[in-house]
């Protein structure tokens, strides 16, 4: 199995699921109401909240869908198809990052598209970097870290309606519940320390689409060790 086949195998998945265009339509619709009450209403928001209005439903959706990657085939029992030899089990790997990165632009460019249309709509001025480049950046970054992450959870935990709950508890859950422990009892070298763990930052970031230069090279970093601890892995575990 070439990693051209896998990716091209989850690429048609991907375009065929209906959730993808389901939960693409909410965030946008989600967007255009807050767009709605800024023009009509004089609500006082910037760009930064229609990514975050956008970010409600595209970032716990982009999660889910990284983490479906791997457990429909785990699901349905096909793993064991893809990983009949080293070699497959390591391109089953690639062609699953590619898919995953596939997905961050799809979410990240129509972001974009909403930030430009908004701010066009508005009479706001147009920012190539923070209404393109970022949005379709730090979509890609969310989709590769989570493929990654959960991938790796897979591994050792095969049950998929665990894995499912372990997605959204780690998305939406945590991060809640240590901002606000954060923000009422946390000292500042403790909230430091969480502002800089990406399963904290990365949510803040996809939804208003702030990820500084040393969140940057956190997370890259991060990637490319999970990516290395997943090839190394893989070839491992037992199926």
């Amino acid at each position: 199995m070439q990693v051209s086949n896998v990716f091209r195998l989850e690429v048609k998945n991907i375009l065929k699921n209906q959730w993808l265009y389901f939960s693409l339509i909410i965030s946008v619709l989600l967007a255009s109401a807050l767009v709605y009450a800024i023009k009509f209403m004089q609500g006082p928001f910037t760009i930064k909240a229609i990514s975050g209005f956008y970010g409600i439903g595209s970032t716990i959706a982009l999660a889910i869908f990284c983490t479906k990657l791997y457990l429909d085939d785990l699901g349905s029992g096909t793993i064991t198809l893809f990983f009949s030899s080293q070699k497959n089990r390591k391109n089953y790997l690639v062609g699953k990052l590619l898919a995953a990165l596939l997905l961050g632009f799809l979410f990240g460019g129509v972001c974009s598209l909403v930030l430009l249309s908004s701010s066009a709509y508005l009479g706001w001025e147009i920012k190539l970097l923070e209404f393109i480049i970022e949005p379709i950046l730090i979509y890609i970054l969310f989709s590769i870290f989570y493929m990654l992450l959960f991938f790796l959870i897979g591994i050792f935990e095969r049950n998929t309606n665990n894995l499912i709950i372990i997605t959204i508890i780690t998305v939406l859950a945590i991060p809640s519940v240590v901002e606000r422990i954060k923000l009422e009892k946390a000292s500042v070298i403790v909230r430091e320390i969480i502002n800089h763990v990406p399963i904290f930052f990365m949510v803040q970031g996809t939804k208003y689409l702030q990820l500084s230069s040393d969140k940057l090279i956190i997370l890259s970093s991060l990637i490319v060790v999970l990516f290395m601890t997943c090839y190394y892995l893989i070839g491992k575990a037992n199926y």
